[in-house]
Formats: structure tokens, sequence, C-alpha cells
């Protein structure tokens, strides 16, 4: 293998490099903002199926509301 072709090889294999990481770091932005938008709406559907059980159940609210923050 000439020198040429070794530093064209390892150019490509640090642009692959690169652009892994890079792929890993921008998945792992994504998958933390999915991750705090799908807890915010299940803590306010298990807070509105709480208020419904406490008005269908006759239920005190304040136990409702310790279940679903809980």
């Amino acid at each position: 293998m000439s020198k040429k072709q070794y530093e064209e090889q390892t150019k490509k294999q640090t642009k692959c490099e690169f652009l892994i990481n890079v792929y890993n770091l921008s998945f792992n932005n994504i998958n933390r903002h999915i991750t705090i938008v799908w807890q915010s709406v299940s803590v306010l559907i298990a807070s509105f199926v709480s208020i419904i059980f406490s008005e269908k159940y006759n239920i005190s609210i304040y136990p409702s509301y310790t279940i679903s923050l809980g």
C-alpha cells in the first residue's frame, strides 16, 4: 500500500468516525426530547384520569391527586 492510498484510507476512516459521532449526538438529543415530551403527556393524562375517576366514583379529590402525582 502506498503512502497516498494509506492517507486516503485514513481520511475516509476519520470522516466515517466523525459522521457516526455526529449521528449519535443528534440521535441522543432527539431521544432526550422525545422522552421529555412523553413523560409530560403521561403525567397530564394520569391527572385527568384521576380527576375523572374521583368524580365518577365519588372519591375525595386529594387522594386522586396524590395517586396521579406519586
